[in-house]
């Protein structure tokens, strides 16, 4: 796969993944169907799993096949307004709250994935 081709499917994929988040924030009732603490926990770490994966894929995409850790940096910055866009938009979605909390979990990921590739550049 040439430069080009990779750099379109990194940005395809970095779409798609956010349309992934934006679907799920979109659902009216994320329950698992466990009982309430291990469903917290489980919501929890799917938040910072998803944000882990979308700074990765925004590392990729920004980098352009440079991935520097400036870019690391840009992709931290985009992903962490990305979920602040995500909790602003469930204010707007019947029987779902936007939360600052959230975003700090959202943060954990994004810092775990900046970290994981901070430490390998």
């Amino acid at each position: 796969m040439n430069f080009k081709d990779k750099n379109i499917l990194n940005w395809i994929l970095l779409i798609f993944w956010m349309g992934v988040i934006f679907y799920f924030s979109n659902q009216l009732d994320l329950k698992s169907g466990f009982e309430s603490r291990l469903d917290f926990i489980l919501r929890k770490a799917a938040h910072i799993a998803e944000y882990a994966i979308l700074t990765y894929l925004a590392w990729q995409a920004i980098g352009d096949g440079v991935k520097s850790k400036k870019y690391l940096i840009y992709a931290v910055i985009f992903s962490i307004l990305y979920a602040i866009g995500d909790e602003y938009h469930q204010t707007f979605v019947r029987s779902r709250i936007g939360s600052p909390i959230d975003v700090l979990v959202d943060s954990v990921g994004i810092t775990l994935a900046g970290l994981i590739i901070w430490k390998r550049k």
